[in-house]
This record gives structure tokens, C-alpha cells and sequence, in this order.
């Protein structure tokens, strides 16, 4: 009975550890480690999970998962490089911009964009005249933002 009092305690602790988003130390590589060990749709759900850690750590796992053998996982990486800010994903995304597939070369594109590293201007500049359209005024956008106030040296 002297436990009674601490069961909605440990009920509202229970309920904010199962809430996407609770963050904690070592929170990125707990992620890593489940990827390594689950289907290319469960990767891409720990990605975005591992987007919302405050950790270090979740900058690496985006590195990684941009190299990822299913593209739904490359793609989500590049959104989350985007997002998180991970200019160090920019020399991988630029080599993305020579793919035959048009959605890498979307994201690649965009993810440039919100990243806007002043050293991917030129290879951006080449994308204007991609044969995709949706490609073309990603690039537009993303060379404007790149050129505009805010580019950062990577």
C-alpha cells in the first residue's frame, strides 16, 4: 500500500519513455544498432526516429544511411541531412546529382538547397538544365538559396 502514490508517477514516466522524440545519451547508436538488424522500411522509420535526437551521433547515422542499399532510406537520409543541417552530407549529394534516377537526383537537389553550402553552387548550376522538370525547379530554388544570404562554407 505505501506504493500506492508513486503509481501515476511512474505511469506519466512510463508513457513520456514511449513518446517518439524522449531523447537520452547514447539514444543515436541504440538506432544504428537496431538499422543494422532491420528491413529497409524500419531503417527509414529509425532514420526519421534518429532525426529527432539531440544526439551527435544522429549526424553519423544520417552519413551512413545516405549510403543505405534501399533508396527509401538514401532518399529519407538526404531529407534528414536537410533538416538537421548536416553539411557534411554535401559532397554525397552532389555526386547524386550525375544519377540516372530522377528522385535521387531530386532530393540530392533539394537537401542542397536547405543545406546551402557555398561550394555546391557550381555543381547546382549544372542541374538547371537537367531533363527532369520537378529536377530543374528544385535546382532553381536551391541555387537561389545557395547564392542568397546564409551559405555556409563546408
Amino acid at each position: 500500500m505505501a506504493y500506492a502514490p508513486l503509481r501515476p508517477v511512474a505511469l506519466a514516466l512510463a508513457a513520456a519513455l514511449a513518446l517518439p522524440g524522449f531523447d537520452w545519451p547514447g539514444r543515436a547508436a541504440t538506432l544504428a544498432a537496431q538499422m543494422e538488424r532491420s528491413p529497409p522500411e524500419r531503417r527509414r522509420e529509425l532514420l526519421l526516429e534518429a532525426a529527432s535526437a539531440r544526439d551527435p551521433a544522429a549526424r553519423t547515422l544520417v552519413l551512413r544511411s545516405l549510403q543505405d542499399d534501399a533508396a527509401p532510406v538514401r532518399l529519407t537520409a538526404a531529407a534528414v541531412a536537410a533538416r538537421l543541417g548536416v553539411t557534411e552530407a554535401a559532397p554525397t549529394l552532389v555526386a547524386w546529382l550525375d544519377r540516372p534516377e530522377v528522385e535521387a537526383r531530386l532530393a540530392a537537389t533539394e537537401a542542397l538547397g536547405a543545406l546551402r553550402v557555398e561550394a555546391t553552387f557550381a555543381p547546382l548550376q549544372r542541374v538547371l538544365s537537367d531533363a527532369d522538370v520537378a529536377v530543374r525547379l528544385a535546382a532553381v530554388r536551391a541555387v537561389v538559396a545557395v547564392a542568397g544570404r546564409g551559405a555556409t562554407v563546408a
